[in-house]
């Protein structure tokens, strides 16, 4: 009986962690991908346009009734009024429309905010602007006032307004704070004092400062704060991380502070601590420690000098052994320790021993997590500019100008043998390994490597070209024959010949398109698909540039048949448009909704796509 338990209980488990996976998956893939295309409105009306780039919200035009209908991304009608010609709507909330009232001229005479049903709210002579989905901001020469949708001025002669994703920081009167995005205080005790943003320049998080001065990290996704206070702080040079410093007991803690709120003693704090804890175990009579060469309690070798034979080498302390590196030739040498920045979340070190102290210009890379040399250079006549490890133990190191001509500012790539593998002028990029510490590669041209397949895939005359397709990025470079597309796990993709060359990169998909097929990679995961178009049909296209794709998606026309056309990446269809086609494809930053505005070359109806 208990061994039937014990089963039921484990084939529970695997079912519910199937249960979790798929239900990851279907939200992954209805956010990425399309799943389900709704028409909206048939082909009747005389314009549909979005009224911002961002396609949050949509206007349709019927002109035999005289009005306009405001309809928001997902397909829901919100609003409508009668259009005229001295009436102009530029911005739309959830809440309340905007529009501006102008003269035979051409000129405003008044900005006025009305309910999506229609009832007149609050005008002014002052323009208006959205500040939230339930305020707008009125700017009144060099301050401003801050209204709500019911006409309430909750806010007047406030000096200075900043939105930020949820909450507005406002000043008024000398005193600043902070409100919802309805207008209440919030935070009361705080005010922001730095805000910090992501790659898409949307605000990543907020530093929030309170009343005694102490500093705090707020999640602007989830509004909550993170981790303890601070009394000060600085940023790293990416601009994203923190260094922060606590007071506490006349002591001072540094603290790492990452872009996600995750906060640790700092690596100068902790190296305090390990000290404490290592140096019982060295013989301080036979051997020097390296303060800096400590990152972890855990370690079990160590950079120390060896007193008893002035040299520099790694001291185990479990096996409690000494490993000799290189000697010194000037009495008492030591050496020179210098952090990389890491990748991997290891620490790796530079070793420098100097002319003066080795007789000679010596630089080693070590690996304090494996305990292990990487790399051991003799300066000689060539001289090392930066240094970027690979996993694998390759390494890619660019040399200075005034070394030999061999070695003259070129990159070389070195093997786990420390062999050359690859030498050029210019930038070399491991394309199937990743950085694991130094210096990342250079957004530009370079020879591409591949560590799985052993070579180059170019050289100095046919320099590949990196690009970006969202967060993902490939290489391309061509021959005299053909050009390539090569993937970031060095996998080719396209081998195209040059003159059925038509290369096309999109937000999330590469395509290749000749007026018989269209070859597409799906940039994430580097498939490939592909779809032949039937007889009169074409790739719909944007000022003459084809590059409409969406949510992993093309968009196919046939004018003659009258029909337009979904295309999933692969090749299969997603869904046919019968007797329309389609006239322009946006996508939601709100919703992330695919907005499909159709036409029969008349009259215009749209349709969504999620």
């Amino acid at each position: 009986m208990i061994k039937s338990n014990k089963k039921i209980e484990i084939i529970s488990i695997v079912l519910l962690i199937i249960l979790i996976v798929a239900l990851g998956l279907t939200v992954y893939l209805r956010r990425n991908t399309i799943t389900n295309v709704n028409k909206v409105l048939s082909d009747k009306y005389d314009e549909i346009k979005c009224i911002d780039e961002d396609c949050d919200f949509i206007t349709v035009y019927d002109e035999s009734k005289g009005k306009i209908y405001v309809y928001d991304s997902y397909g829901n009608k919100i609003s409508k009024y009668n259009k005229t010609s001295s009436k102009s709507l530029y911005d739309v909330t959830p809440t309340y429309l905007l529009f501006k009232n102008i003269n035979k001229k051409g000129e405003i005479v008044e900005y006025y905010v009305t309910k999506v049903n229609g009832k007149k709210v609050y005008s002014s002579k002052n323009e208006l602007t959205v500040l939230s989905d339930y305020l707008v901001e009125e700017l009144d020469g060099e301050k401003s006032n801050i209204i709500n949708y019911k006409d309430d001025v909750l806010y007047s002669n406030i000096e200075k307004v900043k939105r930020y994703k949820s909450v507005s920081a406002i000043k008024v009167l000398d005193e600043e704070y902070l409100i919802s995005e309805r207008g209440d205080r919030t935070l009361s005790d705080y005010v922001i004092d730095r805000e910090v943003l992501d790659d898409e320049g949307e605000t990543l998080y907020l530093v929030l400062q309170d009343s005694s001065k102490a500093y705090y990290y707020f999640d602007a996704k989830t509004e909550k704060f993170k981790g303890d206070s601070f009394n000060s702080y600085e940023f790293n040079e990416d601009k994203k991380t923190i260094k922060a410093y606590k007071e506490s007991n006349g002591e001072t803690t540094v603290l790492d502070i990452d872009k996600k709120g995750v906060q640790k003693e700092a690596e100068e704090e902790s190296q305090v601590k390990v000290l404490k804890k290592i140096k019982p175990l060295i013989d301080e009579e036979k051997y020097r420690l390296y303060q800096k060469g400590l990152y972890s309690n855990l370690q079990d070798k160590v950079l120390v000098d060896s007193l008893e034979d002035n040299s520099f080498g790694i001291y185990d302390l479990k096996e409690k052994t000494y490993k000799e590196l290189y000697k010194y030739t000037s009495e008492n040498g030591s050496s020179i320790i210098m952090n990389f920045k890491s990748y991997d979340d290891n620490k790796y070190f530079q070793v420098n021993c100097t002319e003066g102290m080795c007789g000679e210009q010596k630089i080693l890379v070590y690996d304090a997590k494996e305990g292990k040399v990487l790399f051991d250079y003799v300066y000689g006549e060539n001289k090392i500019k930066n240094f970027t490890g690979i996993k694998g133990g390759y390494k890619l190191v660019k040399y200075t100008a005034d070394s030999t001509e061999e070695f003259s500012n070129k990159y070389v790539l070195y093997n786990k043998k420390n062999e050359v593998v690859v030498s050029s002028k210019n930038m070399i990029t491991v394309v199937d390994k990743d950085i694991i510490f130094g210096k990342k590669y250079d957004e530009e041209m370079s020879i591409i490597y591949s560590a799985k397949l052993k070579k180059a895939f170019n050289t100095d005359d046919n320099l590949a070209r990196m690009e970006k397709i969202g967060k993902d990025k490939v290489y391309e470079y061509s021959d005299e024959k053909n050009t390539y597309v090569v993937s970031t796990n060095g996998k080719e993709l396209f081998k195209v010949d040059n003159s059925k060359s038509n290369l096309v990169y999109s937000k999330d998909l590469v395509l290749n398109v000749t007026d018989k097929k269209v070859s597409l990679i799906n940039a994430k995961n580097n498939k490939l698909g592909e779809y032949k178009f039937e007889k009169n049909e074409s790739l719909l296209s944007e000022d003459g540039q084809v590059n409409l794709s969406y949510k992993k998606s093309i968009f196919v026309n046939n004018t003659v048949d009258k029909y337009g056309k979904i295309v999933y990446y692969n090749g299969s269809k997603i869904r046919k448009l019968k007797k329309t086609n389609i006239a322009s494809v946006s996508q939601s930053k709100a919703s992330k909704n695919v907005v499909i505005i159709t036409t029969n070359g008349k009259k215009y109806g749209f349709v969504i796509a999620k």
